[in-house]
């Protein structure tokens, strides 16, 4: 929508090696994302890595202008990305399918239903 472009199959990013599609019950954490600090994301869950379910074979290649990546795996996939001045924040994973047995994931599902709300 801003101008960035995807991987149309995470088959086609060299060096994805994290299965991103599991095959698996979804409130299962499947792999780790790594936050940068200075985020609204890390503002919101006060960790630098979380565990995360994953349900996605697209992955973001070239990051818009103006958005910043604030998560990624350790594959290199970017999990995040936000763009504070529009109050966008975007993840990869589902943290409402998490939040029964997660509070971290309760607590961003509720940011999320939160700025909902607001508009």
């Amino acid at each position: 929508y801003f101008g960035g472009t995807l991987y149309q199959d995470l088959s086609l990013k060299k060096g994805s090696n994290i299965r991103h599609n599991q095959k698996l019950k979804p409130d299962l954490e499947t792999h780790t994302v790594e936050i940068e600090k200075e985020s609204l994301l890390y503002e919101i869950l006060k960790k630098d890595k979380i565990l995360v379910n994953s349900f996605h074979h697209m992955a973001i290649k070239d990051v818009a202008v103006g958005m910043k990546v604030t998560a990624f795996s350790k594959d290199g996939v970017i999990e995040g990305i936000e763009m504070r001045e529009k109050n966008i924040l975007a993840i990869q994973w589902h943290p409402e399918m998490l939040s029964k047995t997660n509070g971290l994931m309760q607590r961003l599902f509720n940011y999320f239903v939160s700025i909902s709300n607001k508009e």
